[in-house]
């Protein structure tokens, strides 16, 4: 489940990663750099997420129920940043990234903390390769060169 949930979800939020600052440029007229200015506050808000996160699933020891909540909210803020456009005020594309930071920051982590605690000690590291969709042949290969 855990590596389901990371090709489908998380890949939102590495398309948005990638699509926005092209957007920057593209719609506003944005330099390189502002553009990557425009795309803190999605940063800043994944990050503070990502903290919270590990710190309310490390108090509680609920990740299903957060995982639950934050996804909805990620999806939604994919789908509100495909509306921008050339006229959207910054106000808009400010909210939306924040929200999808909340999202995203939340449920990021998730996948990867249910399948180590999951997995016996010695099949950790093959475990969390898999949920990043990395095969752990690939990993063993690249350690012993």
């Amino acid at each position: 489940m855990s590596c389901g949930f990371t090709g489908t979800f998380v890949r939102s939020y590495y398309l948005v990663i990638y699509v926005l600052p092209i957007c920057f440029q593209a719609m506003g007229d944005a330099s390189p750099t502002m553009s990557g200015v425009y795309n803190l506050p999605l940063i800043i808000a994944t990050t503070i997420s990502m903290i919270s996160s590990g710190a309310i699933i490390s108090a509680t020891g609920l990740a299903i129920p957060l995982q639950l909540l934050s996804a909805p909210i990620g999806l939604i803020a994919t789908g509100l940043l495909c509306t921008l456009d050339a006229d959207s005020g910054v106000g808009k594309w400010i909210c939306f990234q924040l929200l999808g930071g909340l999202g995203w920051g939340l449920a990021f982590q998730i996948p990867i903390i249910m399948a180590q605690a999951s997995a016996d000690p010695e099949d950790i590291s093959s475990a969390t390769a898999m949920v990043l969709c990395e095969s752990p042949r690939t990993v063993l290969e690249r350690d012993t060169c």
